[in-house]
């Protein structure tokens, strides 16, 4: 690949009753009273995420987060990335979020580096599935949450000088990449139908070995990285 870019890539059930003698398996009972409240707390969580929120007299089954997000990789010949992001497939519950994403973005290079002096127009494009832990009700006008992220990144650019190999020309490549990430943000005025949201994390990103024109990738190596983004969460 160096090659080819230098152009040489309410409890559950019956209470019992205050006169009741305790018998030997009282804890076993109590065990299994618990185990059936959070097995039942998950279920009306799930089926929650599937009916939408009722926030007071507000009801919000879709929503539709967008965002940008600036990306400092900590190693590696990428300066940064700039991304922007669309969520069209995603549901939330009173403290639960996922959604299914896509994004694409702007490629910066390190100065004095290969792919500064070999290639041009890089850019990202990606999907993947997104999630968030809220700490608190929608109601509050201020939400922390954790969130996390993972999915599918691609690397394209344009090389500077056209590659001519097996009597054709390459004019440009691309990477596969797995892109994961986990952070921490504050959601504001979730309970109304535009709730912004600022968030920053950290992540890595993992290049495959070769392009997609056949190359070894020797050029772009698996990274950490960390970011920030801001948002706005449409919900109808």
């Amino acid at each position: 690949m160096k090659a080819a870019a230098s152009g040489d890539p309410t409890p559950v059930g019956a209470a019992r009753s205050s006169d009741s003698k305790p018998s030997y398996n009282d804890d076993c009972d109590d065990d299994d009273d618990s185990f059936s409240s959070l097995f039942g707390e998950l279920i009306v969580a799930f089926v929650a995420c599937f009916h939408g929120v009722h926030y007071e007299e507000l009801e919000c089954p879709w929503h539709f987060p967008i965002d940008a997000e600036y990306v400092a990789p900590l190693n590696g010949d990428i300066r940064s990335i700039t991304r922007y992001s669309l969520t069209p497939l995603s549901l939330e519950s009173e403290q639960v979020f996922f959604g299914l994403y896509v994004n694409g973005g702007t490629v910066k290079m390190e100065p004095n580096t290969l792919p500064a002096a070999a290639t041009s127009s890089a850019w990202t494009i990606g999907c993947g599935a997104t999630f968030r832990y809220y700490f608190v009700r929608p109601d509050k006008a201020v939400n922390p949450y954790l969130a996390t992220r993972v999915g599918w990144m691609g690397l394209n650019w344009d090389y500077r000088n056209p590659v001519f190999l097996g009597g054709g020309v390459i004019l440009g490549d691309h990477l596969n990449a797995l892109d994961t990430y986990a952070g921490i943000g504050l959601a504001f005025f979730r309970n109304q139908p535009f709730s912004p949201y600022i968030e920053a994390g950290f992540g890595g990103t993992f290049f495959g070995s070769e392009t997609s024109e056949g190359f070894r990738n020797d050029v772009f190596a698996d990274h950490g990285y960390v970011s920030v983004k801001a948002g706005l969460s449409i919900k109808f």
